[in-house]
Formats: C-alpha cells, sequence, structure tokens
C-alpha cells in the first residue's frame, strides 16, 4: 500500500492545482486582481502554522540566515505574488484552461534559467519536450475565447499575462530551490515565503485603495482555491519526499490538462473550448513529460 501512496498524493496534487484554477475563474471577474491575490494567500497562514507546528519545524525559522531569508523573499515575491498576480489577469481575460496552459511555459523558462545560471546540460528528450511545449503554446495562444476566429486585444493581452506568470515562476524556482537547500525543509520554506508575500500583498492592497465590490461568492471562490492551493503544495512536497522524481514530477504536470476538463464540465458558460485547447493542452503535458520526466 506504501508504495501506492506517493502517486496518489501525486494525483491529489494535479487535481486539486487544477480545481483551484476554476475557482479562480469563478471567482477573480469581481475582484481586483491585487485583492484575489491576497484573499488567496490568507488561507495558508492557519494551515502551514499548524503543520510547522506539530512537526517542530517552527524553531527552524529563528536559525534563518539573512541570506536565506532573502531567498524565501524573492521566491515568495516572484511566485506567490507576482506569478499568482498575471496568472489570475489571464484567466480574467482568456479563461483557466487557456491561461493554464500558457503559464505552463515555465518548464521551458526554468530549462533555460538552469542552463545560464546554474550550468546544467540540455539533453535531447528535453530539448524535445521543449519543442512540443511550444507547438502546444501556439496552438493554444491561436485560440479564439469566442465562438468567431478573431483574436481581439484582450486575449493577446491575456495570453501575455499567461506568459509572464511563468516567467515569474520560473525564476522563483530558482530562488526556491537555494531556500529550501538551505533551510534543509520544504515545509518551513514555504511557510516563511507565504508570510512574507502576505505581509507585502496587504500593503499592496492597502495602499492601492482599488477594490472592486466582492460580494459572498467570490470571497468563498478565492478562498477556496487558495486553501486547494495549500494542500496541493503540501500533497506534493510528501510525494516528492516519498517517490524519485521520475514516479511523481509527469503526474504533477497533467493539472494543466486536468483544468481543461473541469473547464468543459463545470464553467462551460464562461469559456468556450475549441479543438486547439484540447490538442494543445495534450501536447503541453507531452512536452512537460520529457522536459522532466
Amino acid at each position: 500500500m506504501t508504495e501506492f501512496l506517493p502517486v496518489v498524493l501525486a494525483i491529489l496534487t494535479a487535481i486539486l492545482f487544477g480545481l483551484s484554477k476554476i475557482f479562480i475563474r469563478k471567482g477573480i471577474s469581481n475582484v481586483d486582481p491585487n485583492f484575489g491575490v491576497l484573499l488567496t494567500l490568507l488561507p495558508a497562514i492557519p494551515i502551514l502554522t499548524f503543520f510547522v507546528i506539530i512537526s517542530g519545524e517552527i524553531w527552524l525559522i529563528s536559525s534563518l540566515s539573512p541570506l536565506t531569508m532573502f531567498y524565501l523573499f524573492a521566491a515568495g515575491v516572484l511566485s506567490l505574488i507576482l506569478g499568482r498576480l498575471f496568472a489570475y489577469i489571464s484567466i480574467d481575460l482568456i479563461g483557466a484552461a487557456r491561461s493554464s496552459q500558457l503559464t505552463s511555459l515555465q518548464l521551458v523558462f526554468a530549462v533555460i534559467l538552469g542552463l545560464i545560471f546554474l550550468k546544467e546540460t540540455l539533453e535531447l528528450l528535453m530539448a524535445l519536450g521543449i519543442v512540443i511545449i511550444g507547438i502546444g503554446l501556439v496552438l493554444v495562444s491561436t485560440s479564439s475565447p469566442g465562438r468567431d476566429s478573431k483574436i481581439s486585444a484582450g486575449f493577446l493581452k491575456g495570453v501575455l499575462f499567461g506568459l509572464l506568470g511563468g516567467l515569474a515562476w520560473a525564476f522563483s524556482q530558482l530562488f526556491a530551490k537555494m531556500g529550501v537547500q538551505s533551510v534543509g525543509s520544504p515545509l518551513t520554506a514555504v511557510f516563511v515565503s507565504y508570510l512574507f508575500a502576505v505581509a507585502i500583498q496587504t500593503i499592496v492592497v492597502v495602499e492601492r485603495k482599488k477594490n472592486k465590490f466582492l460580494n459572498k461568492n467570490s470571497l468563498a471562490y478565492l478562498l477556496t482555491s487558495g486553501s486547494l492551493t495549500v494542500f496541493a503544495l503540501l500533497f506534493q512536497f510528501t510525494a516528492l519526499k516519498l517517490a524519485q522524481l521520475v514516479e511523481v514530477v509527469p503526474i504533477f504536470n497533467t493539472s494543466p490538462l486536468i483544468t481543461v476538463f473541469f473547464s468543459h464540465f463545470f464553467i462551460q458558460k464562461l469559456e468556450l473550448l475549441n479543438w486547439k485547447v484540447w490538442v494543445g493542452s495534450l501536447l503541453v503535458v507531452i512536452g512537460a513529460y520529457f522536459v522532466t520526466g
């Protein structure tokens, strides 16, 4: 039974990440994106506080060096604030199904950054995966969100923000990797990054004073998405701890395709999907398998 646990956790991770995008799609249209980011961050604090206390890792925070704090600060800003902000704007403009494929470009960006800064090598399968992802993203980027084939300026803006979200998440992985290596605990690293992100985003929201009217449904959707994302992260770290990367990472990378399925079945009135989205999404998953497998 224990040998199946990492696989089960990996599947749950992909499902929760995919489902969280659906709740963002339903809630973000009535909220200023910066306020939406803050709302999705808030549920993480009590959840992660509980886990760092019962694990005894709460005491690790006091021993972190200034350099480690900087790594976790940078990871929090890039991933939890900028990455989410760009992704949420993209989701609002072009939908969860399309946006999730574009932000998947973080895999390609991460490979490029690894080649530049970490002196990693580019293998043949990784190069093939990048090409396949590129083809998939071209299909998604040229699909129309409406019933006609015309691509609007708003759609192109959504594509751009989706790509920016992927870039921000790719850069965050560099700092997160160095931070986790320094801390020695992914749970503590994520907790500290969330603390930084919540503090900074609270200041941003208070200073902007541009929050749209927030109804109860939007509040529930955004808080639910934030909660799902936290548990997805916890499942992801546990699966990585129990199994080898090649066993679980390909499962994680099915999340964008799962988002497409959820979009088709649960929010058809908000998103119109065509063959380019389906084929492009499948190619992104296949390409991700070659890049990370």
